[in-house]
Protein backbone atom coordinates (compact mmCIF):
# COMPACT_ATOMS: atom_id res chain seq x y z
CA UNK A 1 0.00 0.00 0.00
CA UNK A 2 1.96 3.56 -1.08
CA UNK A 3 -0.52 5.15 1.24
CA UNK A 4 0.84 3.15 4.23
CA UNK A 5 4.41 3.08 2.92
CA UNK A 6 4.84 7.31 2.53
CA UNK A 7 2.73 7.85 5.85
CA UNK A 8 5.71 5.65 7.44
CA UNK A 9 7.95 7.88 6.49
CA UNK A 10 9.88 6.59 3.78
CA UNK A 11 11.61 9.51 1.64
CA UNK A 12 12.83 7.74 -0.83
CA UNK A 13 11.26 7.58 -4.43
CA UNK A 14 8.00 5.49 -4.65
CA UNK A 15 6.74 3.50 -7.79
CA UNK A 16 3.01 2.74 -8.63
CA UNK A 17 4.14 -0.83 -10.19
CA UNK A 18 0.55 -1.52 -11.84
CA UNK A 19 -0.78 -1.84 -15.00
CA UNK A 20 -1.79 1.49 -15.66
CA UNK A 21 -4.27 1.76 -18.27
CA UNK A 22 -5.95 4.97 -17.60
CA UNK A 23 -5.24 8.46 -16.41
CA UNK A 24 -7.22 7.65 -13.50
CA UNK A 25 -4.99 5.24 -12.21
CA UNK A 26 -1.86 8.11 -12.39
CA UNK A 27 -3.93 10.84 -10.21
CA UNK A 28 -4.90 8.09 -7.59
CA UNK A 29 -1.49 7.21 -7.49
CA UNK A 30 -0.17 10.52 -6.95
CA UNK A 31 -2.78 11.09 -4.19
CA UNK A 32 -1.47 7.66 -2.29
CA UNK A 33 2.31 8.96 -2.62
CA UNK A 34 3.69 7.53 -5.94
CA UNK A 35 6.40 9.36 -7.80
CA UNK A 36 6.48 7.64 -10.38
CA UNK A 37 4.32 4.84 -12.62
CA UNK A 38 5.16 1.99 -14.37
CA UNK A 39 4.15 2.02 -18.46
CA UNK A 40 4.03 -0.94 -20.31
CA UNK A 41 4.69 -0.14 -24.17
CA UNK A 42 3.29 -3.82 -24.87
CA UNK A 43 -0.17 -2.40 -23.64
CA UNK A 44 -0.31 0.99 -24.56
CA UNK A 45 -0.78 2.78 -27.99
CA UNK A 46 1.85 5.66 -28.08
CA UNK A 47 -0.33 8.30 -27.98
CA UNK A 48 -1.81 7.27 -24.72
CA UNK A 49 1.90 7.01 -23.47
CA UNK A 50 2.39 10.56 -24.55
CA UNK A 51 -0.03 11.90 -22.86
CA UNK A 52 0.30 9.44 -19.54
CA UNK A 53 3.69 11.33 -19.61
CA UNK A 54 2.55 14.54 -19.97
CA UNK A 55 0.22 14.11 -17.10
CA UNK A 56 3.14 12.69 -14.81
CA UNK A 57 4.98 15.61 -16.14
CA UNK A 58 2.24 18.32 -14.80
CA UNK A 59 2.07 16.19 -11.33
CA UNK A 60 5.81 16.04 -10.71
CA UNK A 61 5.91 12.60 -11.34
CA UNK A 62 8.43 10.28 -13.53
CA UNK A 63 6.79 7.81 -15.95
CA UNK A 64 8.94 4.46 -16.31
CA UNK A 65 8.59 2.99 -19.54
CA UNK A 66 8.64 -0.92 -19.82
CA UNK A 67 9.78 -2.65 -22.69
CA UNK A 68 10.24 -6.65 -23.88
CA UNK A 69 12.13 -6.12 -26.85
CA UNK A 70 14.08 -4.37 -29.33
CA UNK A 71 10.82 -3.43 -31.36
CA UNK A 72 9.38 -1.95 -28.39
CA UNK A 73 12.24 -0.04 -27.33
CA UNK A 74 12.35 1.43 -31.00
CA UNK A 75 9.06 2.81 -30.97
CA UNK A 76 9.27 3.92 -27.58
CA UNK A 77 12.86 6.00 -28.15
CA UNK A 78 10.71 7.87 -30.80
CA UNK A 79 8.13 9.11 -28.29
CA UNK A 80 8.92 12.29 -26.89
CA UNK A 81 9.44 13.44 -22.73
CA UNK A 82 10.37 9.74 -21.94
CA UNK A 83 13.66 9.68 -19.59
CA UNK A 84 13.34 6.63 -17.93
CA UNK A 85 13.33 2.85 -19.66
CA UNK A 86 13.19 -0.36 -18.01
CA UNK A 87 14.03 -3.65 -20.15
CA UNK A 88 12.19 -6.97 -18.76
CA UNK A 89 12.98 -9.66 -20.37
CA UNK A 90 9.86 -11.68 -18.96
CA UNK A 91 6.90 -12.46 -21.75
CA UNK A 92 3.61 -11.10 -20.89
CA UNK A 93 1.85 -13.51 -22.79
CA UNK A 94 3.81 -16.89 -21.51
CA UNK A 95 4.91 -15.03 -17.87
CA UNK A 96 7.96 -16.62 -18.16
Amino acid sequence: NLETVRNSGVQCPLLCKEFVIDIWQIYYARSKGADAILLIAAVLPDLDMKYMLRICKNLGMTALIEVHDEKELDRVLRIDGVELIGINNRSLERHS
